[in-house]
């Protein structure tokens, strides 16, 4: 592998020898930055050219036993593939094509050693380094605190996932909005307890995994505005009275001209959560999806280490 890393980098990257150090042209362009901002030169440096990180990591590739190469090779092979399709909206104000490319590799990656989907905290690290990396400030919410999981430039954002075998393509769930707690089990007073969660969040985005109605993976990333939801305040409730649970569940049903948007479900069992069933996707926006072949490195039996 390191052999063929290096005939790659040789035949694109160079026409003669790898350089050793940096370029003339990166040495130029870091004094020139030195000179008009008064920045530190060798701080500039760090960044190295594309030829000398590749080189490196030449260097540590060939120092990996043969069973890590077996880790590293499906991903080199993953990435090296081209996406089925991806696609960002022109409207999306969270998307571009730099996050786009880094948060679809991110699920990639995962998909050389799972055949699950992507988990919510896979998401939430994702996404958070997607945005770093592209220049934007994002900072996940310390552990426990309730209503968002991720702060990008001063706004928060509650952060979904769903990949249920009973996924619907034009209908959205949210498998847990919110806990409920312990407290009075009174409809009113749970949706007013939802109304008041909404507003320690600014956004809230779903990553689905539509994968199951597809010879491929499928992800798409979706907002669901929190227009839509504040409706619930005039929604209509109703107890679940056959139910054998107790407390019993109940619902809070929103329509519009006679068309049913969602419904907030009070789920009354063990954990008390409340759920979004039935979304229109329709009344949502996607700022973006990625299409890529499933991966067939589940059949290496690749051998990870196990996470305490």
């Amino acid at each position: 592998m390191a052999q063929w890393l290096a005939q790659t980098t040789h035949n694109r990257l160079v026409a003669g020898p790898t350089p050793a150090g940096p370029t003339f042209d990166t040495i130029c362009l870091a004094q020139l930055i030195f000179s008009l901002r008064g920045l530190d030169l060798l701080l500039i440096m760090k960044y190295k050219p594309r030829e000398e990180r590749l080189a490196k990591l030449i260097r540590e590739i060939s120092s990996l036993s043969d069973n890590q190469l077996g880790s590293v090779e499906p991903v080199i092979q993953e990435l090296s593939n081209p996406f089925l399709e991806k696609f960002n909206s022109p409207n999306s104000d969270l998307i571009d094509q730099c996050v786009l490319n880094i948060f679809g590799d991110a699920i990639r990656i995962h998909h050389c050693f799972s055949k699950g989907p992507f988990t919510k905290d896979k998401f939430e690290f994702a996404l958070e380094y997607a945005f770093n990396q592209c220049g934007r400030k994002a900072k996940l919410a310390p552990p426990g605190i309730p209503g968002y999981d991720l702060v990008l430039e001063d706004k928060k954002y509650s952060l979904k996932t769903e990949a249920e075998k009973s996924i619907k393509q034009d209908l959205i769930h949210v498998s847990k909005h919110m806990e409920l707690g312990k407290g009075e089990w009174n409809l009113e007073l749970l949706r007013n307890q939802f109304l008041d969660n909404l507003q320690k969040t600014d956004r809230i985005l779903t990553l689905r995994c539509l994968s199951r109605f597809f010879p491929y993976e499928y992800y798409e990333l979706v907002e669901i505005p929190k227009d839509i939801l504040l409706k619930s305040i005039s929604g209509t409730l109703r107890l679940m009275t056959k139910s054998t649970q107790n407390p019993k569940p109940g619902y809070c049903d929103v329509s519009e001209n006679g068309i049913l948007l969602f419904q907030l479900y009070f789920d009354a069992g063990g954990e008390r959560k409340l759920q979004i069933k039935s979304l229109l996707k329709s009344k949502c926006f996607v700022h973006a999806f990625w299409k890529f072949k499933k991966s067939s490195s589940g059949e290496t039996n690749i051998q990870l280490p196990l996470q305490e």
